[in-house]
């Protein structure tokens, strides 16, 4: 009887200033920058690995986990300040008014808005497998993968995207052999994958509405030539879920 036991643990943090070939170049030059501006990226990645075998029987286990915050510049196309003023003061029907004002103003040039935004991604993944010999003819092997992922990612004007993604992965397997020359495997397997992905509100945005038709899970979304789309993705909500069974006889003579 033995007992393995194995742990990694790794944590990164990088942003575009400490990543910059020479970054005390910033400092000589005088040049002040505030937090805001600095792109970061903090990481936690975790690998923890247990081995165990007793007698005829062989364990093993297996955990990685991600914990991750990338920071992201994001630019968008949104209307002058002379547009505004034109088309709130007249120069828009009413019913175009609440969709103008729901577009930010511009921060970074006359008609460009910009933010600094986090995609936050959660990945927690275990993998499990056992052999057992019952004599020196039959066995028995079998392996579970449980793989989970969430992610969240503001990638549009005043909306971002939800992603969650579920694996599961299982499979058994029997060996007996017959002799030397006659071998026999049998296996049964299960995978599925489900992948799901929505839109959210970004805090600080105004809808004048949500949505134009009767369905009331999802953004809608409209565009004006020269500026940023905006609501969320024209696919979304949306759900993909693949169940695959399998039955696998091998025989080897």
């Amino acid at each position: 009887f033995f007992l393995i036991f194995v742990a990694f643990a790794f944590f990164f943090f990088t942003n575009n200033f400490f990543g910059r070939l020479n970054f005390f170049v910033l400092l000589e030059c005088g040049t002040w920058v505030s937090l805001e501006s600095l792109l970061c990226q903090l990481s936690f990645y975790t690998v923890t690995d247990v081995i165990v075998r007793c007698w005829c029987t062989f364990f093993f286990a297996s955990y990685e986990a991600l914990k991750e915050s990338l920071g992201q510049t994001k630019t968008f196309n949104v209307p002058t300040l002379a547009q505004r003023t034109q088309g709130l003061t007249g120069g828009a029907i009413p019913e175009v008014r609440p969709y103008l004002e729901s577009y930010p103003l511009p921060n970074f040039g006359a008609g460009t808005y910009s933010a600094g935004r986090d995609r936050i991604t959660d990945h927690q993944f275990w993998a499990g497998k056992m052999d057992h010999r019952f004599s020196d003819s039959d066995s028995i092997a079998g392996r579970f993968i449980y793989d989970n992922t969430d992610q969240e990612n503001p990638n549009n004007l005043n909306t971002g995207e939800l992603w969650a993604t579920r694996s599961r992965f299982a499979n058994i397997e029997h060996s007996h052999i017959f002799s030397a020359s006659f071998l026999s495997r049998t296996m049964i397997a299960l995978n599925r994958t489900d992948i799901s992905i929505k839109d959210y509100a970004l805090e600080g945005f105004t809808f004048p509405r949500t949505t134009f038709t009767d369905l009331t899970d999802g953004f809608g979304n409209f565009s004006v030539t020269g500026l940023s789309a905006v609501g969320g993705n024209t696919t979304n909500p949306k759900r993909n879920v693949q169940n695959d069974f399998q039955l696998k006889e091998d025989i080897t003579y």
